[in-house]
Protein backbone atom coordinates (compact mmCIF):
# COMPACT_ATOMS: atom_id res chain seq x y z
CA UNK A 1 0.00 0.00 0.00
CA UNK A 2 1.06 3.42 -1.14
CA UNK A 3 0.43 6.63 0.92
CA UNK A 4 0.38 9.55 -0.94
CA UNK A 5 1.98 12.61 1.00
CA UNK A 6 0.97 15.81 2.37
CA UNK A 7 2.73 19.06 2.37
CA UNK A 8 1.44 22.04 3.49
CA UNK A 9 2.65 25.51 3.35
CA UNK A 10 3.30 25.72 6.93
CA UNK A 11 5.90 23.04 6.74
CA UNK A 12 7.81 24.77 4.03
CA UNK A 13 7.98 28.08 6.89
CA UNK A 14 9.03 25.88 10.09
CA UNK A 15 11.76 24.22 7.04
CA UNK A 16 13.17 27.87 6.17
CA UNK A 17 12.65 29.14 10.11
CA UNK A 18 14.76 25.83 11.13
CA UNK A 19 18.02 26.24 8.10
CA UNK A 20 18.37 29.91 8.54
CA UNK A 21 18.66 29.05 12.38
CA UNK A 22 21.01 26.47 12.01
CA UNK A 23 18.93 23.54 12.56
CA UNK A 24 18.80 20.58 10.32
CA UNK A 25 17.00 17.43 9.47
CA UNK A 26 19.54 14.75 10.69
CA UNK A 27 17.08 12.45 9.78
CA UNK A 28 17.16 13.18 5.80
CA UNK A 29 20.17 10.80 4.73
CA UNK A 30 18.53 8.30 7.01
CA UNK A 31 16.83 5.57 5.56
CA UNK A 32 13.23 4.97 6.00
CA UNK A 33 11.65 2.14 7.50
CA UNK A 34 9.81 0.84 4.71
CA UNK A 35 6.86 -1.53 4.21
CA UNK A 36 8.78 -3.49 1.24
CA UNK A 37 11.70 -3.54 2.84
CA UNK A 38 9.22 -5.52 5.32
CA UNK A 39 7.74 -7.83 2.34
CA UNK A 40 11.07 -9.51 2.05
CA UNK A 41 10.87 -10.89 5.98
CA UNK A 42 8.81 -13.31 7.48
CA UNK A 43 6.73 -11.27 9.73
CA UNK A 44 7.14 -12.31 13.67
CA UNK A 45 3.79 -11.87 15.52
CA UNK A 46 5.28 -10.06 18.22
CA UNK A 47 2.21 -10.39 20.20
CA UNK A 48 1.11 -14.34 19.60
CA UNK A 49 4.99 -15.79 19.27
CA UNK A 50 7.15 -13.09 22.27
CA UNK A 51 5.84 -14.39 25.52
CA UNK A 52 6.87 -11.30 27.78
CA UNK A 53 5.98 -8.26 26.23
CA UNK A 54 7.98 -6.22 28.58
CA UNK A 55 11.03 -7.64 27.04
CA UNK A 56 10.32 -5.37 24.23
CA UNK A 57 11.07 -2.08 25.78
CA UNK A 58 14.38 -1.49 27.31
CA UNK A 59 17.50 1.13 26.96
CA UNK A 60 19.25 -1.07 24.47
CA UNK A 61 18.05 -2.11 20.94
CA UNK A 62 20.44 -5.13 20.23
CA UNK A 63 20.09 -6.11 23.91
CA UNK A 64 16.26 -6.58 23.56
CA UNK A 65 16.62 -8.41 19.65
CA UNK A 66 18.74 -10.76 21.38
CA UNK A 67 16.42 -11.55 24.21
CA UNK A 68 13.37 -11.76 21.19
CA UNK A 69 15.59 -14.12 19.25
CA UNK A 70 18.14 -15.85 21.96
CA UNK A 71 20.79 -17.06 20.71
CA UNK A 72 21.47 -21.07 19.40
CA UNK A 73 22.98 -23.84 21.98
CA UNK A 74 25.48 -24.88 19.29
CA UNK A 75 28.47 -23.06 19.52
CA UNK A 76 29.58 -23.76 15.56
CA UNK A 77 26.49 -21.45 14.64
CA UNK A 78 28.58 -18.18 13.76
CA UNK A 79 26.26 -14.78 14.98
CA UNK A 80 26.65 -11.67 13.51
CA UNK A 81 24.45 -8.28 15.08
CA UNK A 82 24.41 -4.85 13.43
CA UNK A 83 22.45 -2.20 13.79
CA UNK A 84 21.50 0.75 12.00
CA UNK A 85 19.95 4.12 12.37
CA UNK A 86 16.86 4.79 10.06
CA UNK A 87 14.76 8.07 9.92
CA UNK A 88 12.57 9.51 12.54
CA UNK A 89 15.07 8.33 15.03
CA UNK A 90 14.19 4.56 14.59
CA UNK A 91 16.86 1.80 14.82
CA UNK A 92 17.06 -1.53 12.95
CA UNK A 93 19.16 -4.35 14.11
CA UNK A 94 20.05 -7.46 12.72
CA UNK A 95 20.79 -10.80 13.48
CA UNK A 96 22.38 -13.37 11.33
CA UNK A 97 23.42 -16.31 12.28
CA UNK A 98 25.13 -18.89 9.65
CA UNK A 99 26.40 -22.29 9.91
CA UNK A 100 23.17 -23.88 11.09
CA UNK A 101 23.52 -27.56 11.44
CA UNK A 102 20.15 -28.53 9.64
CA UNK A 103 19.48 -30.22 6.50
CA UNK A 104 17.24 -27.20 4.97
CA UNK A 105 18.34 -24.11 6.35
CA UNK A 106 21.65 -22.83 6.06
CA UNK A 107 21.30 -19.70 7.39
CA UNK A 108 18.85 -17.43 8.94
CA UNK A 109 18.41 -13.09 9.55
CA UNK A 110 16.71 -11.36 11.95
CA UNK A 111 15.52 -8.15 11.43
CA UNK A 112 13.94 -5.88 14.68
CA UNK A 113 12.82 -2.58 14.13
CA UNK A 114 12.63 -0.10 17.26
CA UNK A 115 11.58 3.30 17.71
CA UNK A 116 12.00 5.65 20.75
CA UNK A 117 9.51 5.00 23.79
CA UNK A 118 9.22 6.64 27.34
CA UNK A 119 8.16 9.99 28.18
CA UNK A 120 11.73 11.10 28.21
CA UNK A 121 12.61 8.95 24.76
CA UNK A 122 15.35 6.98 26.55
CA UNK A 123 13.86 4.05 25.69
CA UNK A 124 13.50 1.79 22.40
CA UNK A 125 10.31 -0.36 21.98
CA UNK A 126 10.36 -3.01 19.10
CA UNK A 127 7.70 -2.67 16.71
CA UNK A 128 8.17 -4.89 14.13
CA UNK A 129 10.37 -8.03 13.89
CA UNK A 130 10.53 -10.90 10.51
CA UNK A 131 12.95 -13.75 9.82
CA UNK A 132 14.58 -14.33 6.36
CA UNK A 133 16.23 -18.17 5.15
CA UNK A 134 19.31 -18.87 3.15
CA UNK A 135 18.53 -22.57 2.61
CA UNK A 136 21.29 -25.41 1.59
CA UNK A 137 22.17 -25.87 -1.77
CA UNK A 138 19.13 -28.10 -3.46
CA UNK A 139 16.38 -26.84 -0.37
CA UNK A 140 15.43 -23.73 -1.42
CA UNK A 141 16.59 -19.85 -2.18
CA UNK A 142 19.98 -19.32 -2.07
CA UNK A 143 19.82 -15.59 -1.76
CA UNK A 144 17.61 -14.14 1.65
CA UNK A 145 14.12 -15.17 1.14
CA UNK A 146 10.94 -15.01 3.28
CA UNK A 147 10.53 -18.09 1.72
CA UNK A 148 10.49 -21.45 4.08
CA UNK A 149 13.38 -24.10 3.11
CA UNK A 150 11.87 -27.34 1.66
Amino acid sequence: MRYKSFTAPISIGLVTFASLWGCSNTSANLPRISAGERDEYHAVGLKSEIEDSNSLIGPDPESIALKVFPPFKDQSVKETVTSENAANNQKIVFITRTGLKDDSVQAIRYRADFEPYGADLKQWRLIWAGRQYRCQSGRGSQNWSSNLCS
